[in-house]
């Protein structure tokens, strides 16, 4: 490697802790114009990792906070308006379309399940005020039929059912 080419990558990498945009912009035409032996490839590892895991957190985020609603609505449900109803649905249909854009996300989904289900059943009994009790140990549900079974929200979705009927498949 030249000096030339140890002060490019150099300056790239400071770029990177500087400005990150601009860093972004003279990576892409880098490669762009195949000039692979300039990228500041460590940083661009390190993004395409931080991808995956930004993934993974959006994931976990929209599973915990379906799931504590789901909680709430069937064990606290005279309190909740159509505006939660409508919190459940727009979860459903986040952690849906990451996993449409991501497919090989679901597997992750059902990895992290039961530990988020945990999570959830703490912020139910905070958001509640119900006893730790009140929410079962496991769930009465999969992380497959939460997305997929009855997931249209309207007059034929019974949340009652949903955890009825995964109590049975689940036994």
């Amino acid at each position: 490697m030249t000096n030339q080419s140890i002060t490019k990558d150099n300056n790239l990498k400071n770029l990177y802790d500087k400005d990150f945009y601009q860093w972004i912009k003279k990576t892409s035409k880098l490669m762009q114009e195949r000039k692979f032996q300039s990228i500041d490839w460590e940083n661009v590892i390190d993004e395409i990792e931080g991808l995956g895991r930004e993934e993974e957190r959006d994931i976990e985020n929209n599973l915990m906070l379906l799931l504590t609603e789901l909680l709430k609505y069937k064990y606290y449900q005279s309190n909740l308006s159509g505006m939660e109803l409508s919190k459940i649905r727009k979860y459903q249909i986040n952690i849906i379309d990451i996993i449409e854009f991501s497919p090989s996300l679901i597997e992750y989904l059902e990895e992290i399940f039961d530990e988020y289900y945990q999570l959830a059943r703490e912020l139910a009994k905070i958001a509640t005020d119900l006893p730790m009790e009140t929410f079962p140990m496991n769930p009465l549900m999969s992380a497959k039929t939460i997305l997929t079974d009855n997931h249209n929200l309207d007059e034929h979705w019974k949340i009652d059912d949903l955890f009825i009927k995964n109590k049975i498949k689940n036994d």
